[in-house]
């Protein structure tokens, strides 16, 4: 089940916009009832499915809920979103009776406290986080996916918490290192380990590259042998972090 938990500042577009290239089942909508009043005219049409005020997409959503906070723009203002987050996750799995729920999280409304509480609340929840903007050239709006950063939160959580990982991150560093040099943008277990001070086993550097694929850190074919590995973005990112 798709839930989209959207902080709501004083324009409808962006869950107008999110609803309907996201298509959710769920629609969860975090805000206060200063902002124009507009947290709640937004509650009044997702309760009736309101297809003129936020697209034709509000039609197939099954479940909605609105959860205010108190403050907007103070020291309180990211406690309180956190809150509201973890609230509406409980919210999701509720809803979803057991089955798989898949949990976005907008980025677009409200004021910058609350947009940085929803941003800390994606990473340690690994959300998907999302927001809308306007092109300026053709004045569309469109949603951007933000789903590398769930991917970090769950990179950085693996990285800094499993004691296999700094074995695991070290043939990292040392593939990263082949990369520097240029030449071949991929490499076997069998260069990253001769290259590594530690010597392991072409076998142990190829293990320990499966598990780096899993959090999103190298990239491999499958189908061809032998198996040359290359690092990914995210893997550039999270070594910067550590």
């Amino acid at each position: 089940m798709r839930v989209l938990v959207h902080l709501q500042g004083n324009a409808r577009d962006p869950l107008y916009i999110a609803v309907e290239e996201l298509n959710p089942k769920g629609v969860i909508v975090i805000t206060n009832k200063g902002l124009n009043d507009e947290g709640l005219l937004v509650l009044e049409y997702l309760n009736r499915r309101d297809t003129r005020r936020l697209g034709p997409a509000i039609a197939d959503v099954t479940h909605t809920e609105v959860l205010f906070i108190d403050e907007v723009a103070s020291s309180r203002t990211v406690e309180e979103v956190l809150l509201a987050f973890s609230k509406a996750q409980d919210i999701a799995q509720q809803w979803a009776e057991g089955r798989p729920v898949e949990v976005f999280a907008g980025l677009t409304g409200g004021t910058k406290p609350m947009v940085i509480g929803g941003t800390i609340a994606t990473l340690l929840g690994g959300l998907k986080p999302y927001y809308v903007s306007k092109a300026m050239l053709d004045r569309e709006e469109h949603v951007h996916d933000l789903g590398h950063l769930s991917g970090l939160s769950s990179a950085f959580t693996w990285a800094t918490t499993d004691r296999h990982a700094p074995a695991n991150m070290e043939h990292l560093r040392v593939l990263m290192a082949l990369e520097s040099e240029g030449g071949n943008d991929r490499f076997t277990s069998t260069e990253v380990a001769e290259r590594s001070e530690r010597k392991p086993t072409p076998r142990a550097v190829q293990n320990a590259m499966k598990v780096l694929k899993r959090f999103g850190l190298v990239e491999f074919e499958e189908e061809r042998k032998p198996l040359r590995f290359a690092s990914t973005p995210l893997a550039a990112l999270l070594l910067k972090l550590l």
